[in-house]
């Protein structure tokens, strides 16, 4: 059986109403640049050696999935030898 989370309905209400003061304060955190940027690094965690860099986390799991099966196929496979961590930009 899923384990799914009620919504409050009054918090579904509030978040749609459209309101010049979220309006203004959006306009503002753009001009402030928006939201902050993040790179998310797949590095080792023996040394931390950072080995690729990506703008998504889902780039950056699909591409450690591939170095992990290379591993394999090299014979050369440690569990958790790699790791994806994200930094501000």
């Amino acid at each position: 059986m899923k384990n799914e989370q009620k919504k409050n309905p009054a918090a579904i209400a509030l978040g749609s109403i459209k309101t010049e003061k979220k309006a203004a304060s959006s306009r503002e955190n753009g001009k402030l640049g928006g939201r902050p940027a993040y790179t998310h690094l797949i590095r080792d965690r023996e040394a931390g050696n950072v080995i690729d860099k990506f703008t998504s986390f889902l780039e950056a799991e699909k591409e450690l999935k591939k170095y992990e099966d290379n591993d394999r196929e090299e014979g050369t496979y440690t569990p958790d030898f790699y790791e994806i961590i994200k930094i501000k930009d």
